[in-house]
């Protein structure tokens, strides 16, 4: 479906601006697909490595841990670690800025929607001050920062070369902010429903463990195939101009801006509290829709793959 007929992007964005402060969306420079090339890899993967190591270091033979605040946390230091140098490890705030940003988990517009009432009668002041407190917290470490560097940092400061002071510092940062939100959300998800599926399943969890030739890469299937069968979102679009969308029997006819009750579930969602009325292509009152028999069927388990018979729901 073309994103200029039915954008994904546009959806997803007038559902994060009711949670989120729609000043991180304004004058961005780097979008989180724009990182990633070839030559970014092996920067990319040396903080990842660098952000497992001092995670795992912090471990001793017979510690506790709550398994899922952790992962949590180990996620937060590899994203950062990437996009935000692997000095910002060191930072003496680096666990508030995890919270600051758990504070700021666009998630929470997807999976609890009613959530977004409180934000809105509160006027995002939670969301704002989670917002100042970790742009403060990545400026202070892009400041100390000599030279630019070639990580992926290195390539958000320099799209902000022709600024300087402290709009140079809090847009390097917002940069930052809005690729990790962007990025750590479905990680996550996957990390969290591979937890839930390999603890269900001990005998599979022995295997990871000892993994070698043919389960050398069964971790990375089971994470997939926990993804595959626990994340089942069903995808927003906003309807710029009329669409009809096939499920293979039934054709469902979307109109713009008007509400079709037998051909398309779908509402002129309200302009989120304190915007301008437009989005960032231009847009206005555009039509979510859902359409009959959109929910998303489980395919057949792999039998290769880590499959739960039954996996645990979400909340």
């Amino acid at each position: 479906m073309p994103e200029r007929v039915a954008s994904k992007g546009l959806a997803d964005w007038k559902m994060l601006v009711r949670k989120l402060p729609q000043e991180l969306f304004e004058g961005r420079r780097t979008l989180p697909h724009e990182l990633f090339g070839r030559s970014d890899v092996r920067s990319y993967l040396d903080a990842l490595e660098e952000a497992i190591s001092r995670r795992l270091a912090g471990l001793s033979p017979g510690d506790e841990i709550e398994l899922f605040d952790f992962t949590r946390r180990l996620g937060h230091s590899m994203g950062l670690a990437s996009w935000a140098g692997m000095e910002i490890l060191d930072s003496p705030r680096f666990d508030e800025l995890i919270d600051a940003l758990d504070a700021l988990d666009g998630a929470e517009a997807f999976v609890v929607p009613t959530r977004m009432q409180e934000v809105a009668r509160s006027h995002k002041a939670a969301e704002y001050e989670a917002m100042a407190a970790a742009e403060e917290i990545i400026a202070e470490s892009i400041a100390t920062r000599s030279p630019v560097g070639d990580d992926l940092l290195g390539t958000i400061i320099e799209r902000w070369a022709d600024t300087a002071g402290q709009p140079r510092l809090s847009g390097i940062a917002r940069d930052v902010i809005l690729v990790h939100l962007a990025s750590m959300s479905n990680m996550f998800a996957a990390l969290g429903w591979s937890l839930v599926h390999l603890v269900r399943h001990p005998a599979v969890l022995a295997r990871v463990r000892t993994a070698s030739g043919a389960d050398r890469d069964l971790a990375s299937r089971c994470v997939l195939e926990s993804t595959r069968i626990g994340q089942r979102s069903i995808m927003l679009r906003a309807v710029l101009a009329p669409v009809t969308v096939h499920d293979g029997s039934v054709p469902t006819t979307c109109p713009r801006g008007r509400r079709s009750p037998r051909s398309c579930r779908s509402r002129t969602w309200p302009e989120p509290p304190g915007s301008t009325g437009t989005t960032p292509t231009g847009g206005r009152d555009a039509l979510w829709y859902r359409p009959r028999g959109s929910q998303q069927r489980r395919s057949p388990p792999s039998a290769t793959a880590c499959t739960p018979a039954r996996p645990a729901r979400s909340r």
